[in-house]
């Protein structure tokens, strides 16, 4: 590239001097460039201000400045060093379209929220549950009726493996019991993840829907969604904002509840 050895030009009322003009385009990580200038006011402190692509006519429009430094000199001039790099073009533009990702993985669940144990009466389920979290079997107890409750009572006759016994009598109670006492405390049960990745030049953010109900776009599966994370990030020189937002899918067949989120 040719380098001018005198180009002057005003800013804020002053004449500035370009001294150099540098570009190479075979570094291993992005292509650089580097103007110095000379300004005829002492240096102050104050880095002279300059719009991030004024320089564009010099090196190609994907060059954004990242750097600016100024030193004073004897004679009472100030030298200023802009460095220029690189930059990919979606984070100058954002025009990139949002992308859309879907993802699925399993969670451990309590045995008793099987879908398929769904019918059990809560009579049932109160007894199962107590055998569950390791109630022994010869336990002596008192089963309240009106609260579906198990109490621990010394003085009882019944014991919880006598209760269950007698109460368990439903088919999907009786499968669920074997399962228990054969060790089954939990199951696999699928999980969605729907996340968006974006560009923006604000942070217009969805951040007041964090942990509510929000329908995501992008034409997500059917299911009840809830807003659960927004990460933005942008390097100094970039004009765009990346922003990825995540979303949770609640149970397959439940839903989040209104009243909580």
């Amino acid at each position: 590239m040719d380098k001018p050895t005198y180009l002057g030009f005003p800013q804020d009322g002053e004449g500035k001097i370009i001294t150099s003009i540098s570009y190479e385009d075979s570094m291993k990580d992005r292509p650089r460039g580097i103007i110095k200038y000379t300004m005829p006011v002492p240096y102050t402190g104050q880095i002279p201000d300059e719009e991030p692509n004024s320089m564009t006519e010099f090196f190609p429009e994907t060059m954004k400045l990242v750097k600016r430094h100024a030193t004073g000199t004897d004679a009472g001039t100030t030298e200023v060093t802009l460095t220029y790099e690189t930059i990919d073009t979606t984070e100058i533009d954002g025009r990139n379209e949002p992308a859309y990702k879907l993802s699925t993985q399993t969670v451990n669940v309590s045995i008793l929220l099987h879908p398929r144990f769904a019918t059990i009466p809560e009579k049932e389920k109160v007894l199962l549950k107590a055998y569950l979290d390791g109630t022994p079997p010869d336990a002596k107890i008192s089963l309240s009726e009106s609260s579906l409750a198990i109490k621990a009572n010394e003085q009882s006759t019944l014991t919880l493996l006598a209760a269950m016994k007698k109460h368990i009598q439903s088919d999907a109670g009786k499968k669920l019991f074997t399962k228990i006492k054969a060790g089954v405390k939990e199951y696999r049960e699928a999980r969605l993840t729907w996340t968006e990745t974006a560009y923006s030049a604000t942070l217009k953010s969805r951040a007041a829907q964090i942990g509510k109900i929000d329908r995501p776009p992008g034409n997500p599966p059917a299911g009840s969604w809830l807003l659960e994370k927004i990460d933005a990030e942008k390097t100094r020189s970039a004009n765009a904002w990346r922003i990825t937002t995540t979303w949770q899918c609640a149970a397959p067949g439940a839903a989040w509840d209104k009243e909580l989120y």
